[in-house]
């Protein structure tokens, strides 16, 4: 039997594939066609693969809260490529690598109620420790970042806050890396 042929199961006579009725009378039967349900999705949608619920393409964990998949992504854009952690500044160590969150350390409140920022803020490497705070090495040269105590200082009207510190790299990662 050729391509495009089919067997009547009553005279094994070779009929074509769209015929749907033999010449001895038998009825072939039709098979349907599953058709998949195909949701249009707009962009900057995706489909949890577990469940099937539709969410933003920037989702981390499905939001349909039996489900709990979470999402894999090859370029990773939420993952930051140095994972910083809050430290302790006296667990610094000379030549660790830290780094200064903006909008902390001392400042200054003017007249208007304006609030002026004061201290150091961006990438640091440290060069040392004493009671008053860092001394460390960044872009502009060397720093000392203070991490004194809160309190108004009475005669500059300076606010002392500590800065906050984030740990990038310990100095045992940057020989490695």
């Amino acid at each position: 039997m050729g391509r495009g042929r089919k067997t009547c199961p009553e005279c094994e006579n070779s009929v074509g594939v769209r015929t749907l009725r033999c010449v001895c009378g038998y009825k072939f039967t039709i098979k349907k066609k599953t058709v998949k349900k195909h949701v249009t999705k707009k962009r900057g949608i995706k489909e949890c693969p577990r469940c099937s619920t539709l969410q933003g393409v920037r989702t981390i964990e499905c939001k349909n809260k039996d489900c709990d998949y979470e999402f894999s992504f090859q370029n990773a854009w939420f993952k930051k490529k140095n994972k910083e952690v809050d430290v302790d500044w006296k667990d610094l160590e000379t030549g660790d690598q830290i780094k200064c969150v903006k909008n902390y350390g001392p400042f200054f409140v003017t007249e208007e109620g304006e609030k002026i920022m004061m201290g150091e803020y961006g990438d640091y490497i440290v060069q040392g420790i004493n009671i008053n705070g860092i001394h460390a090495h960044g872009k502009e040269g060397m720093v000392f970042i203070r991490m004194r105590e809160q309190g108004l200082d009475d005669d500059t009207g300076i606010y002392r806050m500590p800065h906050k510190i984030k740990l990038k790299k310990k100095k045992e990662e940057l020989v490695t890396a």
